[in-house]
Parts: structure tokens; C-alpha cells; sequence
């Protein structure tokens, strides 16, 4: 179960409300909120506090979210073909850029070369 489930799950289980569950852990509603809407995480601190206020570990509270991040190794190894790709064409383009500068160089110093020699 994702964490922002299981964070609503275990509060709803104890029939505590956002308002009450944020100010036991000294923090806003708001911020509460956000947690289990996905849109931010707590801090590693504030999931101590959590998993102590439900008298449960941290690994019960997070160990689910943990399993579901793991990722099948052939899934793992074309994601790294991926970005290894990515940075490959961004190299080849840094290299082209930098090619396009050195002949761009070159023809300045040339023009002043003969700017130089004229005056």
C-alpha cells in the first residue's frame, strides 16, 4: 500500500481527523493533507512520530511502499539502456556545439587577423 493510503488508512482506523492527527504531530492540517494526497512525504523524523503514535515500527509503515519501489531487474536494465542513450545523444550534441565554436573561433581570429594587418 502506498504511503499516502497507508497514512489515511491507519488515521481513519483510529478515527482521528487531519486537524487532531497534525496538531499531535506539530505540524499543519494542511501539511497533513499533502501527505496523504501524495503531493509531499513526511520526514524521516515525523515518520518516527508517526509510527510511535500508532504503536507500530517505521518498517510497518513504510515496508509496503518500500516493496512496491522495487523494480524487476529487466525493467531496471532498459531504464539504464535509456538514460545511458540520453546521455550519449547529449554528449554527441556537446560535441557538435563545440566543433560548431572551434570553426566559429577560427574565423574570428582570422577576421582580425586581417583587420589587424589592414590598419
Amino acid at each position: 500500500m502506498p504511503l499516502p493510503t497507508q497514512l489515511k488508512a491507519l488515521r481513519k482506523k483510529h478515527q482521528l481527523s487531519q486537524t487532531v492527527l497534525a496538531e499531535k504531530l506539530g505540524i499543519t492540517q494542511g501539511t497533513y493533507s499533502a501527505w496523504e494526497s501524495g503531493k509531499t512525504s513526511p520526514s524521516a523524523a515525523l515518520l518516527v512520530k508517526i509510527a510511535q503514535l500508532y504503536h507500530i515500527s517505521i518498517s510497518e509503515l513504510v515496508s509496503l511502499e518500500i516493496e512496491q519501489s522495487i523494480v524487476a531487474p529487466e525493467e531496471k536494465t532498459s531504464a539504464l539502456d535509456a538514460i545511458r542513450k540520453v546521455y550519449e545523444e547529449l554528449i554527441a550534441s556537446q560535441r557538435h556545439y563545440c566543433q560548431q565554436l572551434e570553426t566559429e573561433n577560427q574565423q574570428l581570429r582570422r577576421a582580425l587577423g586581417q583587420k589587424q594587418i589592414s590598419h
